[in-house]
């Protein structure tokens, strides 16, 4: 199932850290339709908890006016069935429809856009109950221990140097000799 929902936040704030929170209230939202709890993985995934088989994905595109927001592009997309040719997909229970699936994303797209400023405590905390890269070891954005996000959705990486936050770059960890994840 695909969807892009435009929206107009007024809060850039807020935009920071949109993708992070629509991944948050959706996977709350699937778990009605999965089979397992639905968990996060930085920056933009929904993946299972056990195997971390890739359910859905995020993207957000805004466009400016100058220093104001017109208007913020949501899409997010769920493997309701599981792709066969794609061995790190996972999907949710048998029978379940997308027509469902379709109405509770867009609900929580919706909730997400109309809040403002960065994540709450109450977010981070509740994201990090989901949170699928909490203490394990990557070899990028940095080297080190994945300890969690911050209010303004940066990740969080514990390193020889000390805590590091990253805004952006490609999750490879350390256990898989610096595979892409």
């Amino acid at each position: 199932m695909w969807c892009t929902v435009i929206e107009r936040p007024r809060d850039p704030r807020a935009l920071a850290v949109l993708s992070i929170r629509v991944g948050l209230l959706a996977a709350e939202a699937l778990d009605e339709f999965a089979i397992e709890r639905v968990g996060v993985k930085w920056p933009n995934d929904l993946v299972t908890r056990s195997g971390g088989g890739k359910v859905g994905g995020i993207l957000v595109e805004t466009r400016w006016a100058g220093p104001a927001i017109q208007w913020v592009a949501v899409g997010v997309g769920i493997n309701v069935v599981p792709p066969a040719d794609v061995s790190s997909a996972a999907g949710l229970r048998h029978g379940v429809r997308r027509v469902d699936v379709l109405a509770a994303i867009v609900g929580a797209i919706r909730s997400a856009s109309s809040m403002e400023g960065w994540l709450t405590p109450d977010e981070v905390r509740r994201y990090a109950a989901r949170d699928t890269l909490r203490g394990r070891r990557v070899a990028s954005p940095a080297v080190g221990t994945v300890t969690g996000i911050d209010p303004s959705g940066a990740l969080l990486v514990e390193t020889v140097r000390g805590s590091e936050l990253h805004r952006a770059g490609t999750i490879r960890f350390a256990e898989d000799g610096g595979e892409q994840a």
